[in-house]
């Protein structure tokens, strides 16, 4: 109970004094508009974050998850690039890899203090001059932005990888897709435990699966599983990611397809294959590294969708509890 009073006060305390300072009265999104200027909010975003994480002494993990909700939130990255960000943002910043991560790290950290002090111009000066100061750095530096013209702080978060962190991928083949669980799923009699299937209950169960706190509960399972994994192993789940997608996502989602009641229309449909395909690559994705049978959330969701079931919602205080079961 007092690590989950704790979470709540951080959650809380970063909207106070952080998320209502940097939006609401100094608008720091305004200094840059573009993609440069919002992944330089971001880093700098994290430092105070951390900072006030130290503060309220709650688990790092915790101020990760949190950071990565705030992506989707406040800076209106999808779910998939947020996790990213979030899973790579801690190994740049720890190991100082790329200088300019960690520096806007350090002054996003030391902005906490001036904030708290009531120092706002100061901390919106030192944000201005850090966004002038890549700006010019891209304008001097034409080479070191791509063709796909990415900002030189999305180079540096994602263009580059080391020789050692490319040898770790290929020492580690062994990290590989479960074929044998994807054809379950391929060759899986979808929802044949329904007679028919009522569009009024599937509509208000769309809408239960698309809330934020479904989705943050998703996150947390999904976090649970990459938060353990070592850089090599990360790196790995990216390639086993365009892998799924290329060779088996498509006929996966066609499968999916077969087994509803005419009655439904397609949007909803498609809505509901979309969010069950969503669950399903990441479950596919942990087995390729973890034992899913560990993790009740997914062995749960693998048995109801292969009994012929819809899912519903966690009913309980994961990971006590049980994964609901639609009924009609």
């Amino acid at each position: 109970m007092l690590f989950n009073n704790k979470k709540k006060q951080f959650a809380e305390d970063r909207i106070q004094k952080i998320l209502i300072p940097i939006f609401d009265e100094m608008e720091l999104q305004n200094v840059a508009l573009d993609d440069l200027g919002r992944q330089t909010l971001m880093v700098y975003y994290y430092g105070m974050l951390v900072h006030l994480g130290h503060d309220d002494d709650v688990d790092n993990k915790v101020v990760l998850n949190q950071f990565t909700r705030d992506l989707m939130e406040y800076f209106d990255y999808p779910m998939d690039e947020a996790v990213d960000w979030a899973l790579n943002i801690e190994h740049f910043v720890e190991t100082q890899e790329y200088d300019t991560t960690n520096v806007l790290f350090e002054h996003g950290y030391e902005a906490l203090d001036d904030l708290n002090d009531g120092e706002q111009a100061e901390v919106k000066k030192d944000y201005s001059e850090i966004v002038d100061h890549l700006k010019a750095y891209e304008a001097e530096n034409p080479e070191a932005v791509p063709e796909k013209q990415v900002s030189p702080m999305e180079d540096l978060m994602h263009g580059s990888q080391d020789s050692s962190a490319t040898q770790a991928d290929e020492d580690n083949g062994h990290w590989s897709l479960n074929v044998d669980l994807i054809n379950q799923f391929i060759e899986n009699d979808w929802f044949y435990r329904y007679e028919d299937l009522n569009e009024k209950k599937l509509e208000k169960l769309n809408k239960q699966w698309n809330k934020l706190s479904f989705e943050n509960f998703s996150l947390d399972r999904r976090n649970e599983v990459t938060m353990s994994l070592s850089q090599a192993q990360l790196s790995r789940w990216r390639n086993l990611a365009d892998e799924y997608g290329t060779q088996y996502e498509e006929s996966l989602t066609k499968s999916i397809k077969t087994n509803w009641s005419d009655n439904l229309t397609q949007e909803l449909q498609n809505k509901l294959i979309n969010d069950i395909a969503y669950e399903l690559a990441i479950l596919i994705l942990a087995a390729s590294f973890v034992d899913i049978e560990e993790i009740p959330y997914y062995a749960e969701l693998k048995k109801i969708l292969l009994d012929g079931y819809i899912y519903t919602k966690w009913e309980g205080q994961c990971p006590n509890g049980e994964l609901g079961i639609y009924k009609n």
